[in-house]
């Protein structure tokens, strides 16, 4: 009887993805059959499965904020050290700055004392000069060994007094150049210190806001380590229950399209051209369900998924990751294949699939994979 209805199924035109999901589903079916009698029993993995989906949902929205803080951090960490620079170079400047008020500094004083000494200098030639004008010009002239000494006398004493004016005078001229510098660089020494004052207060308030977003960024992290900790306990319970559960509908909404009795009438099919409860239309349903976007590729095997996907683009591989589809080409499940959803991968290599048309004709259920224990899949499509 089961091989008539396997025969009546590959006749089927248009439909032998189907049979190769039905293929693979009586195969598991008689499986647990001779395992553990008529009836497959099991707990449900679907509300931990829920709950894992949803966390990693939270995992995923903190995540994306703790990147754009971090970004934002760098943008900060940036321009604060962008700071730091101009900081550092305008303490340069001020440092020549202040190196050169010191020179004229020092220059200043020596103009004051040569200033000094030049006015002495001045007034003693002037003493000199007023002690021989004490005289008459008639008592300088018997004095003098001739009149040639005596105007030469007068000549000295006028070049002198003039030579000593002509000194004093240049060197109030270079204190009055050095003082208006000096007042120059004093007032440039103002305003670099100005500028720097400026510059410190930036910093302060870069450097407070990104301490501020550093740390929003790390209660986002922890937010995320406290949520993959939940997570991990979840996966846990999915990994310590049944290995495999039977029943329900997965949330695929053509669950009750049909009548499915081992004979496919496939009215109208699902958006994607395919069979309503066979293996392909519950995993694109769930692929455009959990990744937004399915593409059409109509009747056809589930073995030729993978080349499907790598001819449009899509990437496939053999490493299972999580809402993944994976996908059987080897004849364990007959010639033309078999796909289902992957909802989690554990760290022990352990994979749950979700999927239709496989422990049981047109139903739905639940599987958790063991490497060396189970048929794992020959390829995984990266949605």
């Amino acid at each position: 009887m089961l091989s008539n209805w396997l025969r009546a199924m590959k006749n089927q035109k248009n439909h032998k993805e189907i049979f190769a999901c039905l293929v693979a589903a009586v195969m598991v079916g008689m499986l647990f059959t001779t395992t553990h009698g008529s009836t497959v029993v099991a707990t449900s993995v679907s509300d931990l499965q829920a709950q894992s989906n949803a966390l990693q949902q939270q995992i995923n929205s903190n995540n994306a904020l703790a990147k754009q803080l971090q970004t934002q951090a760098n943008t900060l960490q940036n321009q604060i050290s962008i700071l730091n620079l101009q900081i550092s170079q305008l303490q340069a400047q001020m440092q020549l700055t202040e190196n050169k008020l010191n020179v004229l500094q020092d220059n200043l004083a020596k103009t004051q004392a040569e200033l000094d000494n030049q006015k002495d200098l001045l007034k003693a030639s002037i003493q000199e000069l007023y002690k021989k004008s004490g005289a008459s010009t008639v008592e300088l002239l018997i004095g003098s060994d001739s009149f040639s000494q005596f105007i030469n006398e007068q000549t000295y004493m006028d070049t002198l007094k003039n030579g000593i004016q002509n000194s004093v005078e240049k060197v109030i001229t270079l204190k009055q150049q050095i003082q208006s510098e000096q007042a120059q660089q004093k007032t440039l020494l103002d305003e670099q210190q100005s500028q720097q004052s400026s510059l410190v207060s930036t910093q302060n308030q870069q450097q407070s806001l990104l301490d501020q977003t550093q740390g929003q960024e790390a209660a986002y992290k922890q937010v995320v380590s406290n949520l993959e900790s939940q997570q991990n306990v979840i996966n846990q319970e999915i990994i310590a229950s049944s290995k495999v559960y039977y029943g329900g509908s997965g949330g695929y909404p053509w669950a009750d399209a049909q009548p499915f009795n081992g004979y496919y009438s496939c009215p109208g099919g699902d958006p994607w051209g395919m069979c309503e409860r066979s293996c392909t239309s519950y995993t694109a349903w769930k692929v455009a369900n959990v990744d937004g976007d399915m593409p059409t590729w109509g009747f056809g095997n589930a073995g030729d998924w993978t080349q499907d996907a790598q001819n449009q683009g899509i990437p496939t591989g053999t490493t299972p990751r999580a809402h993944a589809v994976a996908n059987w080409t080897r004849g364990q499940f007959g010639p033309y294949g078999h796909v289902a959803f992957v909802e989690v991968v554990n760290s022990d290599g352990s994979v749950l699939v979700s999927e239709y048309n496989f422990v049981a004709p047109g139903q739905y259920d639940e599987r958790l994979m063991t490497p060396g224990q189970s048929v794992m899949p020959d390829h995984y499509i990266y949605f």
